[in-house]
């Protein structure tokens, strides 16, 4: 019969028997130089991991599910967590709604701009999301004081649908879907028993139950989710080659050159130290979803996943803030001690049945698309910076002239205004592709489209209605560049 001993025993037994043998492969990685083949080891092994652990579990699937979800909690940790996530929710909602404010849209469809094929009947009206998104606000509001959340919770699931989802389907995934996500875990769930304007008007006795880490641990599972497809998709794109140590020199080079970010070092000195941590951070990626299910191993995914955060923070300025907040779903660990620790029944929780189902939903949705590496809207893989950083990485510069004939500085403009230029990378690399193919149309035309983002992203640059452009070599390794005039109309 399967306990949470036993569980946390099987985890702990696997976890090192993987961690050992990755580490095994990647050395002989760094030895042989052989790719394909210790790639394909390694994921024979991750199956062979994942197999044994099932078959050993068996029939105890739904026990290992019941021992999860039926941990009791504290209510305070949930309240904490609602009152900072509908808090920041707040200013997600007007950063977005600032992104569209800049615009003079009027009906603008989806159809042909986006690829998102499934959503042709989406029409963006200035208007109507103006209003909407003030009821998001209000409605978060009245969420972070814990005022009729059952209800307004519920209720906010579709204004930040429309909020969030609008500016992604006309511009870009920027990958905040986090959000919206939540906003379905926490929704009818009882995160203002305490701490709130609902838990003032009614006179009960609130002891710890299992209700109120369920939500929670949704937040750990889709958390595991995107780091698991992330390391899954960086193997099956470019091998455990992702983890050299040239390509994490290339990988944050390619950051600083991109995002307005340095450090005053020389990465080329340390490049093994960087190639160990890549390989760390592919294993973390891999072990947190299983992790999670342990009350021995989850200060290891806690730990583990903010450490990777922190490493892209500091060397990379990739912050994934969102991601880390989540990480504040972690409270309860800190308060619950999971020796003496007593389970409820799972099916006394009633409230379970209110959106137990749709979160589970969202959790397997967003499994799928993290298998096959699908970007979409609501449900989406999130960024997995798989490929690899050639040595040398050609990519286009533009150049703003003003009416007066005076160069712009668009680094110094871009930086102003915190306008992240690898968020144009793909569009960047087609009109690459489309000069080496002689392809002048499809050129001219992703020209003006990221010209246009630029323009969107930087007021300054709205009356330039076309750029001069030049096609950059950089040399990864120490970001020496060289550049080459291209000279080819755009403003006909």
């Amino acid at each position: 019969m399967m306990n949470q001993r036993k569980l946390n025993n099987l985890i702990v037994l696997h976890s090192l028997i993987f961690a050992i043998s990755f580490s095994i492969c990647y050395v002989l990685y760094l030895f042989t130089g052989s790719n394909t083949s210790i790639t394909r080891v390694i994921l024979v092994l991750l199956a062979l991991q994942i197999g044994v652990g099932f078959s050993l579990i068996n029939r105890s699937v739904l026990t290992v599910l019941k021992i999860f979800f039926q941990e009791k909690s504290s209510p305070y940790p949930l309240a904490i967590f609602r009152i900072t996530f509908y808090s920041l929710l707040i200013g997600i909602y007007y950063h977005y709604q600032s992104q569209l404010a800049v615009l003079d849209l009027k009906n603008y469809s989806i159809a042909g701009n986006s690829g998102f094929d499934y959503l042709q009947v989406f029409v963006y009206h200035p208007h109507l999301y103006y209003w909407i998104y003030w009821l998001g606000i209000i409605t978060a509001f009245l969420c972070v004081i814990g005022y009729r959340f059952r209800y307004l919770s519920v209720a906010n699931i579709f204004f930040s649908f429309i909020i969030i989802g609008s500016p992604m389907l006309i511009f870009k995934v920027s990958y905040s879907h986090i959000w919206f996500w939540g906003t379905i875990f926490l929704a009818c769930s009882p995160a203002s028993d305490v701490l709130s304007v609902d838990s003032f008007s009614r006179k009960k006795t609130i002891i710890s139950s299992a209700k109120y880490l369920i939500p929670l641990k949704f937040f750990w599972l889709q958390l595991g989710i995107n780091y698991f497809f992330s390391a899954y998709n960086k193997l099956v794109l470019s091998g455990i080659a992702w983890s050299s140590p040239s390509n994490m020199v290339h990988q944050i080079h390619y950051e600083w050159l991109t995002g307005h970010y340095s450090l005053p070092i020389h990465l080329s000195t340390f490049s093994l130290a960087l190639g160990f941590g890549g390989m760390l951070a592919l294993l973390v990626e891999f072990c947190f979803i299983f992790w999670i299910f342990s009350t021995y191993t989850r200060w290891l995914a806690l730990f583990g996943g903010l450490s990777i955060h922190w490493f892209t923070t500091i060397f990379m300025n990739l912050t994934f803030w969102d991601l880390q907040l989540i990480y504040l779903s972690f409270l309860p660990i800190l308060f619950v001690n999971p020796r003496t620790n007593k389970q409820t029944s799972f099916q006394s929780e009633t409230y379970l049945n209110r959106f137990f189902h749709l979160s589970m939903m969202v959790l397997v949705i967003n499994s799928l698309l993290g298998l096959f590496n699908i970007t979409s809207w609501p449900f989406s893989q999130y960024p997995t910076h798989a490929t690899l950083i050639p040595k040398y990485l050609n990519s286009i510069v533009l150049t703003g002239i003003s009416s007066t004939k005076d160069t712009l500085n668009l680094n110094e403009i871009t930086q102003k205004n915190h306008f992240r230029v690898d968020d144009l990378g793909s569009r960047m690399e087609e009109a690459v592709l489309n000069l080496q193919n002689k392809d002048t149309a499809a050129y001219v035309r992703n020209v003006h489209l990221i010209w246009n983002q630029y323009q969107i992203g930087n007021p300054e640059l709205k009356l330039i209605p076309c750029p001069q452009v030049s096609l950059e070599t950089v040399n990864m390794d120490n970001l020496s560049k060289k550049e080459i005039p291209i000279h080819i109309n755009l403003c006909e």
